[in-house]
């Protein structure tokens, strides 16, 4: 079955724990960013995430620091590109996903301008998810 890449109009039906999200995080260079929601906090529009390791072409896995701890953060929902998606039997991004994702960061790439911190964007103000 084809993956296809869905728009939805309420965040919180896709966006919860444990669900795959992918996000922009401007000047980051190591591409695609995701990993799995740990938590949402919606008092601050903002939530917690669990990196995942990977590229374009090759699995992904969690991406664990040299001290062993998985590499976490929070991040404000407008960095959010893609939620809601799942990987194939060996960790990678379905093809849909790819190109979807591929396409977008791209578009990202030449409409924003550089800076050295982090500024987030929601891509085209609408959240997108996979379809589960």
């Amino acid at each position: 079955m084809a993956t296809r890449v869905n728009i939805v109009e309420n965040l919180l039906e896709a966006f919860r724990e444990n669900v795959f999200v992918a996000v922009n995080i401007q000047g980051y260079k190591n591409l695609p960013v995701i990993g799995k929601v740990r938590s949402v906090n919606a008092e601050d529009s903002s939530f917690d995430v669990k990196y995942w390791k990977g590229s374009w072409k090759k699995g992904s896995k969690p991406w664990k620091l040299s001290n062993g701890e998985l590499w976490t953060d929070r991040l404000p929902n407008e960095c959010i590109l893609l939620v809601a998606f799942k990987l194939n039997d060996t960790n990678k991004l379905p093809y849909e996903t790819y190109r979807y994702l591929r396409d977008t960061y791209q578009e990202l790439e030449r409409n924003q301008p550089t800076e050295t911190n982090i500024n987030c964007k929601l891509y085209n103000s609408i959240l997108l998810t996979n379809e589960l």
